[in-house]
């Protein structure tokens, strides 16, 4: 996947800034279909904190549990609020992290892996959703920046040790240790 980190990207985000402070006329934002598939989607952010990324909220609809998650890129500082079906309220946030740290990072694997990244992940159920990503925190210095957010069915998430296999084992390893433990002092 290509990153663009380029001076047309800020061109355009200042020539977008510069019409809606303008009063432009508004237009209405597609919405933007997130594939179910665990691979990562680039959005971008230029309008400033309190804003929505892209403008446009992402859809999805999943008859099956998923896994949403979400990471910034490249400098540290930026943070997000996800909005869900048009909640008031974000369902979910990313940390707020210290800012102004050129990672150059831009691989979302590798970002959403680094704690100075802002990231995190949430769950949802089987339904149709609308994700709203908005920045919440802005990289000091920064006007512009881009993040990603994956969605993934909970089968295609590495599940962790089964609690009773763990239980299990240290049952069986505690009965050992007594079994030999009689066997030497029956023998002394």
């Amino acid at each position: 996947m290509l990153v663009f980190r380029s001076r047309a990207r800020v061109l355009a985000g200042a020539l977008l800034t510069a019409a809606v402070a303008a009063g432009a006329p508004s237009r209405a934002v597609a919405q933007t279909a997130i594939p179910v598939d665990n691979s990562w989607q680039q959005f971008l952010f230029f309008l400033g904190a309190g804003q929505p990324v892209d403008g446009a909220p992402f859809t999805f609809s999943t008859a099956s549990p998923v896994t949403v998650s979400l990471t910034d890129d490249g400098v540290t500082g930026d943070a997000f609020d996800v909005f869900v079906n048009g909640a008031s309220t974000p369902a979910f946030a990313t940390p707020t992290v210290a800012g102004g740290i050129d990672t150059s990072i831009l691989d979302p694997n590798v970002a959403f892996t680094d704690a100075r990244l802002s990231h995190g992940t949430f769950d949802l159920g089987p339904g149709s959703y609308v994700l709203q990503v908005v920045l919440r925190d802005e990289a000091p210095g920064y006007t512009t920046g881009e993040g990603f957010i994956r969605v993934a069915s909970v089968a295609s998430v590495v599940p962790e040790p089964d609690t009773r296999a763990l239980a299990t084992g240290g049952a069986v390893l505690l009965y050992l240790w007594r079994s030999a433990r009689r066997r030497r002092g029956a023998t002394s």
